[in-house]
């Protein structure tokens, strides 16, 4: 029998992650680590945002899109430009869009975002320990929540999901968002496809083949040099 969580997207939270100043870097970094917070990106009016030290240089750098790594203490921008650290700059980039976009009271600062309600606790322990704070907010009305499909959430290694739901995922996300309203779709997809990939690929020649081959793979061979 399916959980009425394994059919419908992750229930959504909004929140608003509060930081003292000196305390707003270490705590977005806690957040990045968690993976389970969407920040809100700061809009101004349509108008080209102000570029910060990490994103000039790595618009000097003229590398490609790739992986963005957070250092745990802030780096020194200048290094990581001599040694062509995209990685670096990439994530110290992301991280000053989103200190741009704080709204600040005094020394306190905040963002709002959302958050999938089965992780608050645990985020909400994971940023204390900086001194932040995870803030429940009322959801907003007319604003559908982020869709997070239960094959696509993140996190810790121990609270990721089932492998058969994430592995169906991108049959879903691959023909676009699904409502937050709606149902999940991801195992009936998954099921449909492997039904209709049985029924297209009958040849019981070519399934024993490809049963040899997997088979082969898994044994390790053929093995690189």
């Amino acid at each position: 029998m399916l959980r009425a969580e394994s059919v419908v997207p992750v229930r959504m939270r909004r929140v608003a992650v509060v930081a003292p100043e000196p305390a707003l870097r270490e705590t977005l970094v806690r957040i990045a680590e968690a993976g389970c917070v969407e920040i809100d990106l700061a809009v101004d009016g349509g108008s080209s945002v102000r570029r910060g030290p990490a994103a000039s240089r790595l618009q000097r750098l003229r590398a490609g899109p790739g992986p963005a790594v957070l250092s745990a203490a802030p780096p020194d921008l200048d290094a990581l430009e001599r040694e062509g650290r995209a990685d670096l700059l990439a994530g110290e980039a992301q991280l000053e869009e989103r200190l741009g976009g704080a709204v600040r009271h005094g020394a306190v600062a905040a963002l709002a975002g959302w958050c999938p309600e089965a992780e608050m606790e645990a985020t909400a322990a994971r940023i204390a320990g900086a001194g932040g704070a995870l803030v429940p907010l009322p959801t907003p009305r007319g604003v559908d929540p982020p869709t997070l499909l239960t094959g696509a959430a993140e996190g810790p290694p121990d609270r990721r999901p089932r492998t058969v739901l994430r592995s169906f995922t991108p049959l879903v996300t691959t023909y676009g968002t699904v409502p937050y309203a709606d149902l999940d779709p991801t195992l009936p997809a998954g099921i449909a496809y492997v039904v209709m990939f049985g029924l297209m690929f009958g040849d019981a020649g070519h399934g024993l083949l490809l049963v040899a081959l997997a088979l082969v793979l898994r044994a390790g061979r053929p093995r690189r040099a």
